[in-house]
């Protein structure tokens, strides 16, 4: 059961003066709202329901809150200011509240709010909204109380990479103000940049999918084209959390490349692991297949080698004919040595990385310095002793999705 604590208003009482007046008098001078001094019992209900990500909040000297009293004639607004010194709120409503002991009443409370303008308060893609719609209070002898438990209103999200990397991602609807009188907000739908801190992780974005029955994001690369993705039920609901990556060309699963303007979709497109055979002390045959173009043109496929692991096209690149099958010969290798493969394939979408293998070269013998017939009659890149590496700019594309 709450407690009731009660309170002395700020209502000055003044002596009497008797006085004549006219009916004209008494029509104009209605009496003016009183200032209170507001208990407030109020908790917090944390993000995911765990109060050590829910960053729990400690009401601050200056803080607002603002309230919404359901009474029998009309509702009365007023926004209440916390002195921490003393511990209470001092509000003045919109108009004398009514004598209660089981009145009703909503409640907001914003992190990080704008100005406030006529009826509106102005947020942020970055504002905090906690909100109770069935808080309740009492008026008793002129002393208000207030409870009330506020919650999320709306899901956050936040992006993970490389610090200092940026992102402008679409999908994401926001609220831009609140109003006093009916407290409602409005979402509307907005494209944003975010930039990657020194620990990897963008801040905290709160809001809803655009499309509540398709929840679905779009990192734009151009002015014409983006990488969609559709995320599972249950994301950015009120009282979510969570993030998705945003980091390399080596992790897209996932995400399909969209035209703004209206066109079509591509998919990335799709390899598999390549097979090596004839290793040698200095040398190895490679294969790889395409199991899907993603519905886009293939401009490269090949193999990427590096004695480190995930090799990319910024080690030593076989780029090979396009061709849904394809194979190379790699030679320049040192012997007793293990190296790691990897095969890709690009279309407008981007890169693909088939999963790695690893190869480790033999001792070498007599034997390798002679051709093998198979590797002479495939004719495949034979001698390619000048271990180039790439130098092309690349796009980093969205990963896959982690949303905690």
């Amino acid at each position: 059961m709450k407690k009731i604590i009660h309170i002395i208003t700020l209502a000055a009482v003044l002596p009497v003066i008797m006085t004549a007046c006219t009916d004209a008098d008494e029509r104009v001078q209605p009496s003016a709202p009183q200032p209170y001094r507001m208990i407030l019992d109020a908790s917090f209900r944390h993000y995911d329901g765990v109060a050590t990500r829910a960053e729990g909040y400690t009401f601050q000297n200056g803080d607002k809150v603002h309230l919404l009293f359901q009474q029998a004639a009309a509702s009365v607004s007023g926004s209440a200011v916390y002195e921490a010194a003393s511990g209470t709120w001092l509000i003045t409503p919109s108009q004398t509240l009514e004598e209660t002991d089981d009145g009703s009443c909503r409640i907001a409370f914003f992190i990080d709010e704008g100005q406030t303008s006529g009826d509106a308060v102005a947020l942020t893609q970055q504002t905090r909204i906690y909100t109770d719609v069935e808080a309740t209070y009492q008026v008793i002898d002129g002393l208000l109380n207030v409870q009330a438990t506020l919650s999320p209103a709306l899901g956050r999200i936040r992006f993970h990479g490389t610090a200092g990397q940026k992102c402008t991602v679409a999908g994401l609807s926001f609220a831009g103000s609140f109003n006093l009188k009916t407290h409602t907000f409005s979402l509307s739908p907005s494209k944003f940049t975010a930039t990657c801190e020194a620990d990897g992780y963008t801040s905290y974005f709160y809001g809803a999918f655009t499309d509540p029955d398709t929840p679905q994001l779009t990192f734009v690369l151009t002015a014409e084209s983006g990488l969609r993705r559709e995320l599972a039920a249950g994301v950015m609901q009120p009282g979510t959390s969570g993030y998705v990556n945003i980091p390399t060309a080596d992790s897209h699963e996932g995400w399909t490349l969209v035209n703004l303007s209206g066109g079509g979709e591509i998919n990335f497109p799709a390899v598999a692991t390549p097979k090596a055979t004839n290793v040698r002390s200095t040398r190895a045959s490679l294969s790889a297949g395409i199991t899907s173009d993603g519905g886009g043109h293939l401009s490269a496929v090949g193999f990427v080698i590096a004695t480190s692991h995930n090799p990319t096209r910024n080690n030593r690149d076989l780029e090979c004919n396009v061709s849904t099958s394809f194979s190379s010969q790699v030679s320049g290798l040192t012997p007793l040595t293990t190296y790691y493969v990897r095969a890709y394939a690009v279309n407008e979408a981007g890169i693909t990385y088939s999963e790695e293998i690893s190869i480790t070269t033999p001792e070498k013998n007599d034997d390798d310095n002679e051709l093998d017939r198979d590797d002479w009659d495939r004719d495949q890149n034979w001698n390619d002793t000048q271990n180039t590496q790439a130098t092309v700019d690349r796009d980093t594309y969205p990963a896959d999705e982690d949303w905690n």
